[in-house]
């Protein structure tokens, strides 16, 4: 199984802007869609209603990803 891990940003974003880990967790074990650049950047996408989730989050090794941050998509709407 993999582990995702938060960074300190993305940890305070969680109740800012109010949502749960397992929320984030879900978008990047089961995304509807990824985008990949080539870095161990990436950016992984889930709608919820009619709104899309991306969440950004970074490649650490195979079996650990960290969650930099995620937010609404505005221009994926």
């Amino acid at each position: 199984m993999k582990t995702i891990t938060f960074t300190n940003y993305a940890i305070e974003m969680l109740s800012e802007r109010e949502f749960s880990k397992e929320t984030i967790e879900d978008v990047i074990s089961a995304p509807d869609w990824e985008q990949r650049t080539g870095s161990e950047i990436y950016y992984a996408f889930k709608r919820i209603g009619n709104r899309v989730l991306r969440v950004v989050a970074k490649q650490i090794s195979p079996e650990e990803t960290k969650v930099i941050s995620f937010y609404f998509d505005r221009r994926l709407g």
